[in-house]
């Protein structure tokens, strides 16, 4: 405790909680709900392909849809670190939606011969 200008007695006030809640993530480690969401609302979700190829004949017959968060400040998070907490929380539904919209927005670019990369 301290004694404010008054001479009145101050409790010490922890520091505010941060209001973006993406701010100062740790490089790895599990990221919670709120980071999740503020992804999701921020449209900071990536989705990355990873080809499905068949082996004898070496052909591609499809894809993966690998999804990232992209935070504000460039690093990626893994979904290692989010996926668990998504399918914990329910979130994992809009997550799966978004990188659903974004793999169809993409095949559809592919199918008219364009980058399947949204510019």
């Amino acid at each position: 405790m301290t004694v404010g200008a008054q001479g009145q007695p101050r409790l010490p006030v922890a520091p505010a909680r941060t209001s973006d809640p993406l701010a100062d993530l740790p490089d790895d480690g599990p990221i919670g709900a709120r980071a999740i969401r503020a992804a999701l609302d921020r449209d900071l979700l990536e989705v990355h392909y990873q080809p499905v190829v068949v082996l004898p004949s070496r052909h591609v017959v499809g894809f993966e849809a690998l999804a990232r968060i992209r935070l504000p400040d460039g690093r990626l998070v893994q979904p290692s670190r989010f996926i668990p907490e998504a399918e914990r929380t329910g979130l994992v539904v809009p997550l799966w939606l978004d990188v659903l919209r974004k793999a169809a927005a993409a095949a559809a670019r592919w199918r008219a011969g364009t980058s399947p990369v949204a510019t």
